[in-house]
């Protein structure tokens, strides 16, 4: 996993920088959650003492990853995207910022991939059909130019890609 941040919330800092890691688990996230400050210590108080201590940096989506996993993520990884999601929604009044959200999470053997947003724009993913090398990828743009090899993955879609190949289901 590989990134490339354009920081939104939070300092520019190593411990800021993508990919997060948590146990087997790493992040990355673009987008932003731009009620974040209104709402982080409230956030904060719903992760357990072992989330709540492993936080290195003061990003957004360091905190949204640590509420995927305290939201039960190595259980149900399409509910706990849900019922994180959701509480971001709860929190957001009409006077915010769009909230917008690409993610990618891998626990080393699957990869997993969503696209939300309040506002139906949230930043790019894309699929490889196949790389040269017999491989696939998720890219927030296509890595090369056979365009014909990438398909964006639309809003609103929970996607899993893993030795048997890739799989999207609209959330």
């Amino acid at each position: 996993m590989a990134h490339v941040r354009a920081s939104t919330h939070g300092e520019t800092s190593r411990a800021n920088c993508h990919p997060f890691v948590f146990g087997r688990w790493s992040f990355m996230h673009n987008g932003q959650i731009p009620h974040i400050a209104r709402v982080r210590r409230e956030l904060e108080s719903e992760l357990p003492d072992s989330l709540y201590n492993a936080r290195l940096g003061t990003t957004d989506s360091e905190l949204f990853f640590l509420l995927l996993l305290a939201m039960g993520f190595d259980d149900d990884p399409n509910l706990a995207w849900k019922k994180a999601y959701n509480r971001i929604v709860a929190s957001h009044t009409d006077d915010d910022e769009p909230i917008r959200m690409t993610c990618v999470l891998s626990d080393g053997h699957v990869v997993y991939a969503f696209r939300q947003s309040s506002d139906q724009n949230s930043p790019t993913l894309y699929h490889s059909r196949q790389l040269d090398n017999g491989g696939h990828a998720l890219a927030s743009e296509p890595l090369d130019k056979l365009t014909k090899n990438w398909c964006p993955i639309l809003e609103d879609v929970f996607c899993t890609l893993d030795e048997s190949g890739f799989v999207q289901a609209y959330l």
